[in-house]
């Protein structure tokens, strides 16, 4: 099973979520893809996935993420919208 981190953010107005994936050979969750769903009456219609390094430079998201977030002061990102946020762990991940 694969390891997951979201990040919730934004994309040109719309909600989103930066996704990472855990690699074993840097021991740390990295980039990997940009979610943003196409919402319509408060359903999800369709998701884009952006999966260049550029977008996540772009949006202000770091590159990498430990694989412990709950020392105080670690796993908190601030994404480019400047609001503070806690990744969500997938339900095998270490969060």
């Amino acid at each position: 099973m694969k390891r997951w981190r979201l990040i919730p953010t934004s994309a040109n107005g719309q909600p989103a979520l930066a996704g990472y994936l855990w690699d074993e050979q840097t021991e740390a969750f990295m980039r990997y893809c940009l979610y943003v769903p196409t919402l319509r009456e408060r359903r999800i219609e369709e998701i884009a996935a952006f999966v260049t390094p550029e977008t996540f430079q772009r949006f202000g998201l770091p590159e990498s993420m430990p694989l412990r977030t709950s020392a105080p002061g670690q796993g908190v990102i601030v994404p480019s919208h400047g609001r503070p946020v806690t990744p969500l762990s997938s339900p095998g991940g270490i969060g």
